[in-house]
């Protein structure tokens, strides 16, 4: 196999994970609506080439997935940054440190 197809196969896998952490945020927390639009970025994530899931952890890529789907559909602004540090709590267990690089990212989607 070449390095490209493992590096591919590694993404999936890394997709999976993030998608498995996904569901049981939005089983819990979410409508069907919202699960949608989260399971699509998702999906969408898998396909750019210049994004690579394999960094970081799969806990700070779906908070960050569930927030920027979020602060566009209920969020209002005075809630974004209180409902950001919830949102990693749950997911990722740690506090906000510099999660704007990362959320930027899902802007430019």
């Amino acid at each position: 196999m070449s390095n490209c197809s493992n590096s591919q196969i590694d993404k999936n896998k890394r997709l999976i994970e993030i998608k498995e952490i996904l569901r049981g945020f939005c089983r819990e927390y979410l409508n069907e609506e919202l699960k949608n639009y989260i399971t699509k970025l998702c999906d969408d994530l898998g396909r750019k080439r210049k994004i690579n899931v394999l960094r970081g952890k799969k806990e700070v890529w779906a908070a960050s997935i569930i927030y920027a789907i979020s602060r566009l559909n209920f969020f209002s602004i005075n809630e974004r940054k209180e409902r950001r540090a919830e949102i990693n709590m749950k997911i990722a267990g740690r506090k906000k440190k510099n999660d704007d690089k990362q959320l930027r990212l899902f802007d430019d989607l």
